[in-house]
């Protein structure tokens, strides 16, 4: 599916069946990145010859404006890097989703679980030893907002 901001339309054929189906990319703005530590991955080349070995594993929580509201997403799926998806002096400037310096693949799938009327201008995100998320984030009006996020992902458990 097309990730760039426009109007698009999906087709969908299942037989001599057609449905359409019309959907719109709307242009966000990337407002905060941060990554949360969740549980060690264990990996071995070969599980037979070498013991498993931790890889550090981490999962995204941004914050994107659109349209007058701030949408705080959470990653589905964890990742083995902590890097943040925005280059962050371009992140400062708030660059659009699909700007050059933004890497969305680094938090994608993401799931919106709340927003903000007002720009969120930081957030923090912490992980319990169940892979829960306690999720914080302050709006330009000094206002806190905050979330339990239930570990319902990764969507790919181990």
């Amino acid at each position: 599916m097309p990730e760039p901001p426009g109007e698009y339309l999906l087709t969908y054929r299942y037989g001599a069946v057609r449905a359409t189906a019309p959907y719109t990319v709307v242009p966000a703005r990337l407002e905060a990145d941060i990554t949360a530590r969740v549980r060690d991955l264990m990996f071995s080349d070969n599980p037979n010859l070498v013991p498993p070995k931790p890889v550090a594993m981490y999962v995204h929580v941004l914050s994107l404006r659109s349209d007058g509201t701030s949408y705080i997403c959470v990653q589905q799926d964890s990742v083995a890097h902590p890097d943040p998806i925005g280059d962050p002096s371009a992140v400062a400037r708030h660059p659009e989703f699909d700007h050059e310096h933004v890497s969305t693949f680094l938090a994608t799938p993401f799931k919106r679980v709340a927003t903000s009327g007002e720009a969120v201008i930081s957030i923090s995100a912490t992980a319990d030893s169940e892979e829960n998320l306690r999720i914080e984030w302050t709006d330009a009006t000094g206002k806190t907002g905050s979330l339990f996020y239930p570990a319902s992902y990764p969507a790919r458990k181990q």
